[in-house]
């Protein structure tokens, strides 16, 4: 049996070994908002404890990045050039159009969709050009879940059965 090798992802700075994934949880607990950042990693393909740390929640724009910075500049920062008074990076207005101007009153849908327009625009061909460094390592199929205290647990997206990749291959989805 051969042994697994983790996609080559970058280091990153301050944290230990490579990283595999990161899964972010945002939501409410007790009433207060929470955003938590679980980590998976390695060190030499050897998987390690997660890292589970909370994160500032800063509800509003500009929206929580993580991945592309220059993506997300590109498409929050230029819609219509409202906000810097830049004017609008056309290579992103198909992932535009969900985004509000007002971010305080977002739904879980609103939410969803936008998160799920950013992690396109990172792995579409134009992002990857952009921002090669980080866009080649985000991709593959989209889950989303929400989890209420009157629905508990609920797909959004749903994984997709069947489709589990047996190699790597840089830039493939």
């Amino acid at each position: 049996m051969k042994p697994f090798l983790f996609p080559p992802l970058m280091e990153e700075p301050g944290l230990p070994g490579n990283p595999i994934l990161h899964l972010f949880f945002f939501g409410y607990h007790r009433g207060v908002a929470e955003t938590i950042d679980v980590r998976f990693w390695h060190r030499f393909h050897i998987l390690a404890e997660p890292i589970i740390t909370p994160l500032e929640n800063d509800i509003g724009f500009p929206p929580f990045i993580r991945g592309s910075s220059i993506v997300g500049d590109l498409l929050f920062n230029s819609k219509a050039g409202l906000r810097l008074r830049t004017p609008p990076d056309e290579r992103f207005s198909r992932h535009r159009k969900l985004i509000p101007n007002d971010w305080k009153n977002l739904t879980i849908s609103q939410a969803s969709k936008i998160a799920r327009d950013y992690i396109r625009a990172c792995k579409s061909p134009v992002g990857r050009k952009i921002d090669r460094n980080i866009c080649f390592s985000i991709g593959g199929h989209i889950h989303v879940a929400k989890i209420t205290p009157s629905e508990g647990f609920q797909w959004i997206v749903r994984p997709v059965k069947g489709k589990r990749k047996t190699a790597y291959v840089q830039g493939e989805e």
